[in-house]
């Protein structure tokens, strides 16, 4: 008889951990289990959050050059406005 573990483990991972182009970078598990509308929300979350970082930090280093004064907002405070955990 054949050694099963190995299609298990392999269907296992294509199935939970291996993300689709064909289906929005999602697992087939999220998108059977309708959760992938929910995963991408939190990735357009974070991407938003890293665009406004990303912009804060561009207008404090031109405002530096220019020799103007003004607020920043650290990284840290900006994801916890977004309710984010930066990692």
């Amino acid at each position: 008889m054949p050694n099963r573990s190995g299609w298990t483990d392999f269907v296992t991972w294509y199935n939970h951990a291996h993300r689709h182009a064909g289906i929005g970078l999602h697992t087939p598990a999220e998108v059977h289990h309708g959760r992938h509308h929910r995963v991408r929300a939190n990735r357009q979350a974070t991407l938003a959050t890293a665009r406004a970082v990303m912009n804060a930090r561009a207008w404090a280093r031109d405002a530096n050059r220019s020799g103007k004064t003004g607020a920043y907002f650290s990284v840290l405070k900006l994801a916890s406005m977004n309710g984010l955990m930066l990692l």
